[in-house]
């Protein structure tokens, strides 16, 4: 694999965006069809009210933004663990206490619950009284930010190590 005229954090960028455009897709087959269920959906009940698709797209690319530290840190630890089973089980052990450290001042911390926490944030804005949002997009850009580029530069780092050795 390293024979290409390439560098190994050329390689490991793209391999990055790969899993990217995975998610991406992912995320738009989800869309889609959750679309054609609703069409199908008011049709078969004669629902008039149309279907807020730019509303979908909306939270489909929130998820997709608020997905990227996560992506980046899995994308580093299975760069870190050579063995596939012990990265792929990390990341799954990482995933599940997110939504008990979502409900804690450490949520910030911790890029596996942000997408939880914001479409429950979302939520809390529709069910509560108050209509003022609870989210601060200021310590939370900067702190997604800082993980998903730490992330980054460490897989960019170690990537190809053992093949190189």
């Amino acid at each position: 694999m390293f024979a290409l005229p390439i560098s190994k954090g050329k390689l490991a960028l793209t391999k990055f965006f790969v899993l990217l455009s995975f998610l991406a897709i992912q995320l738009l087959i989800f869309s889609l069809s959750f679309v054609i269920a609703g069409f199908i959906a008011t049709k078969i009940m004669n629902v008039t009210e149309s279907i807020p698709v730019l509303y979908l797209l909306t939270w489909t690319l929130k998820l997709f933004t608020t997905m990227i530290p996560a992506i980046s840190c899995m994308w580093a630890i299975t760069i870190l663990f050579e063995k596939p089973m012990l990265s792929m089980g990390l990341n799954l052990l990482l995933i599940i206490p997110g939504v008990l450290v979502a409900n804690t001042p450490l949520w910030i911390v911790y890029p596996y619950c942000y997408s939880g926490y914001v479409v429950s944030n979302a939520l809390h804005t529709v069910t509560a009284t108050d209509t003022g949002s609870t989210l601060s997009l200021f310590p939370f850009i900067p702190c997604a930010v800082i993980i998903s580029v730490f992330a980054i530069c460490v897989s960019i780092k170690y990537f190809g190590r053992k093949e190189m050795s």
